[in-house]
């Protein structure tokens, strides 16, 4: 399931996001503060408006980069910078999907299966 949401600026495809009040948009996240949402489409600019929309998921299973190398087994969603990566703290946000049977190593910068809350 997802939603159509207003971002301040064209970001990628599994970037975790999170509302801003001052500019009524979704930028960057930095932390696991609640509700974090995860762009699961590429974004589109309106051109007449100039403004970026996107679809976003906010609870279930999707795709989100990797701010680093991430283990085998996964592990506590944590984000950093927009990207996610494991956490030795449960803050309650998700997880991080353990390495799935012929997949690839995941690396900084490749998109991840996460489970958000």
């Amino acid at each position: 399931m997802f939603v159509t949401i207003k971002l301040t600026e064209d970001l990628p495809l599994g970037t975790v996001i999170q509302y801003d009040s001052n500019s009524a948009a979704y930028i960057v996240a930095t932390s696991t503060t609640y509700p974090i949402g995860i762009i699961i489409r590429d974004p589109e600019q309106d051109q007449e408006t100039q403004a970026w929309t996107a679809r976003a998921a906010f609870a279930g299973s999707c795709y989100a980069l990797a701010a680093s190398a991430i283990p085998s087994q996964g592990g506590v969603l944590e984000v950093v910078n927009g990207k996610v990566q494991v956490s030795q703290t449960d803050a309650h946000a998700g997880i991080i999907a353990p390495l799935s049977t012929g997949e690839s190593d995941r690396v900084a910068g490749s998109l991840v299966l996460v489970h958000l809350r």
